[in-house]
């Protein structure tokens, strides 16, 4: 299709919305604001993100006995000739002059490639969304555009997905093929109902919405379920379903340590409800060979409470109900300040692990946010 008969989705004109511009936003968008749907992805292919990392300096495509600050994985391995006068003898195949009985040398080259692997968590914290998009769908807007542009600048793109139940690496692929695969996994592995909800026992919220889980979604934004593409699964994955091997972030981040040659792009994209010490220690060690940037989603709920609530709400964690206080007013100011300091935590702990901070809210439009940073 060409890019002209693509509708560009217009930016807000603020950064508080009214629900006629969200809904609005959402029909452009083809999104349900729920479950992530292939066209909405596929949307990403004409307004492509550009990968978060930083530029390098003094960047230099000639050899010479300085070390290069070309991006890549350095010097790999060619082909086998003969030996011929002037070869550094320290590249010579000893294997393959003993087999033939002719000196014969290793030719390497210079690999300017560098593959990006996108981690993607669907875990229960992200079902949660109050405005636009739950937090979960908003992970899977932001690795659709990394993917297109990854794939656009010539790069592979591969990673993993994963959700409380089971996970799926993806091997990094090129070209077009690459980036449909890679958004056939997210859709896949987007679960396609709220952890724990139990409609018998959900309570009902104010202002007509359902309470989920771990959140609410509004009545304009539910849907029937997509059903992911899971043809390639077992070829890309290793889902497990067990209790016992519950999905979590330090088990992907250790995934990653092990998948990740040196050099690689790491955009890990997850609220980082479950950073701590180990999780900490493990990007610790990621930074140590790659370029790791995090992506924290976040949802505008998280941060306040609406300040023209005059009702209070009931929330669902799955379990029981409880009562939020948003009509006195000190319950909004000590919400805040936990809030506060629960995003500066998280933050903080990122930057100790060298790790850039990409902040990314589930309220807005993925594309705008990144536009509006890069203005910076």
């Amino acid at each position: 299709m060409p890019k002209s008969a693509t509708a560009v989705i217009k930016d807000f004109t603020s950064t508080n919305p009214s629900t006629k511009e969200l809904s609005e936003w959402l029909t452009q968008a083809h999104s349900n604001g729920v479950y992530p749907e292939m066209a909405e992805l596929l949307k990403y292919r004409y307004q492509p993100l550009a990968l978060p990392v930083p530029k390098a300096s003094g960047s230099s495509s000639q050899s010479g006995l300085r070390l290069s600050k070309t991006r890549g994985r350095g010097m790999e391995f060619d082909e086998v000739r003969h030996y011929q006068a002037g070869d550094d003898v320290r590249a010579i195949d000893w294997r393959v002059t003993a087999r033939t009985g002719q000196t014969h040398t290793k030719l390497f080259r210079e690999e300017k490639e560098r593959p990006v692997f996108l981690c993607v968590d669907f875990s229960n914290s992200m079902w949660f969304g109050s405005q636009l998009l739950l937090k979960s769908l908003q992970a899977a807007h932001v690795a659709a555009g990394i993917a297109w542009h990854t794939i656009q600048r010539g790069d592979r793109v591969g990673g993993l997905i994963y959700n409380n139940a089971e996970h799926s690496e993806i091997k990094p692929q090129g070209r077009q093929h690459g980036a449909l695969l890679f958004l056939k996994q997210l859709i896949a592995l987007h679960p396609t109902t709220a952890p724990g909800f139990n409609k018998a026992t959900a309570g009902k919220g104010t202002a007509g919405k359902d309470i989920t889980a771990h959140g609410t979604v509004s009545k304009s934004a539910k849907s029937q379920p997509v059903q992911g593409n899971t043809t390639n699964k077992k070829q890309t994955s290793e889902p497990t379903n067990s209790p016992e091997a519950a999905q979590n972030l330090a088990q992907q981040l250790r995934r990653l340590l092990k998948l990740c040659r040196p050099g690689a792009d790491i955009v890990l994209i997850s609220d980082f409800s479950e950073l701590n010490a180990e999780t900490i220690k493990l990007l610790q060690s990621l930074h140590k060979h790659h370029t790791v940037t995090a992506v924290m989603i976040t949802d505008p709920f998280e941060e306040q409470l609406p300040q023209s609530a005059f009702r209070d709400i009931d929330i669902y964690d799955g379990k029981e109900t409880h009562r939020l206080f948003i009509s006195n007013p000190e319950f909004h100011r000590k919400w805040q300040e936990q809030a506060k300091q629960w995003l500066q935590v998280r933050a903080e702990g990122l930057r100790r692990a060298g790790v850039r901070v990409v902040p990314i809210s589930a309220g807005l439009p993925a594309h705008d946010q990144w536009i509006h940073r890069g203005r910076k």
